[in-house]
């Protein structure tokens, strides 16, 4: 398998996948408070750390999105559960309020899909069922089994 860090960075038609080191701590910690709300700024460097060492471990990839038109950050992307000979992936999309979530996810989930095909062997994305985005995640090639979100790549 591929040396995971020399994924970065990686461009689309609209958008930058980038190591969530380049991004500014204070972007990324208001993302996080979404969902965990009260994270400190410490708490959120701490994440980014652990995020960077599963990265140079080979264990996982989690880009920070940037819309290369506005240069705003807008959420974090990745893949997970690289370890094994699994054909499988789980993908990991969080999104700003401010983010494009229809362009976002129809750009991003095509190109990671591909990319996790072609470089990571790995045909299958997972997501959880109960993702927010999920109606996005049906239109663009997802199938519910009633406990994960599973697109298949041809």
């Amino acid at each position: 398998m591929a040396q995971f860090e020399r994924y970065h960075p990686i461009m689309t038609a609209h958008y930058q996948l980038d190591w969530l080191t380049q991004f500014k701590l204070t972007d990324i910690n208001r993302l996080r408070q979404q969902t965990n709300t009260g994270e400190t700024v410490v708490e959120t460097a701490n994440y980014v750390n652990r995020q960077m060492s599963t990265i140079m471990q080979n264990q996982a990839l989690i880009w920070g999105i940037q819309d290369k038109t506005s240069q705003q950050f807008n959420g974090i992307i990745g893949l997970s559960k690289l370890t094994g000979n699994s054909s499988e992936a789980t993908l990991v999309l969080t999104l700003t309020p401010d983010a494009d979530a229809r362009q976002v996810v129809s750009e991003l989930v095509e190109h990671t899909a591909a990319f996790a095909d072609k470089e990571l062997h790995r045909s299958t994305l997972l997501i959880a069922d109960d993702v927010p985005l999920k109606s996005l995640f049906l239109q663009n090639g997802f199938a519910s089994n009633g406990t994960y979100l599973s697109r298949t790549v041809d």
